[in-house]
């Protein structure tokens, strides 16, 4: 970004990574905060705890792969110098990539 400011290409596949990196990392914040508040309310019932923590586990792996295969799609289709605006947090990586001044 710093290279190549006045891109428009560039100044959107920016603002898509960081709203991406940004979501990212406060919804696997809040995650995991929900997975250790729940297991440790309920650590004290048998096999319950095991099982929370094992669907909420696979619920936090889940998100991580979506988010892994969220920044492959923009890597491969910027590579391939092809515009994309991907699902939900397309929109507001335009407003940033506007907001940048060329």
């Amino acid at each position: 970004l710093k290279l190549e400011r006045n891109s428009e290409f560039i100044r959107n596949h920016a603002g898509q990574a960081f709203i991406a990196s940004l979501s990212a990392f406060i919804l696997s914040f809040l995650i995991n905060s929900i997975t250790v508040l729940i297991t440790a309310l309920l650590s004290w019932i048998p096999g319950v705890n095991f099982a929370t923590t094992i669907v909420l586990t696979i619920v936090g792996l889940l998100f991580k792969f979506i988010v892994i295969a969220y920044y492959l799609i923009g890597l491969v289709k910027a590579g391939q110098n092809k515009y994309l605006s991907l699902p939900i947090i397309g929109s507001l990586g335009e407003q940033i990539s506007k907001s940048i001044k060329p």
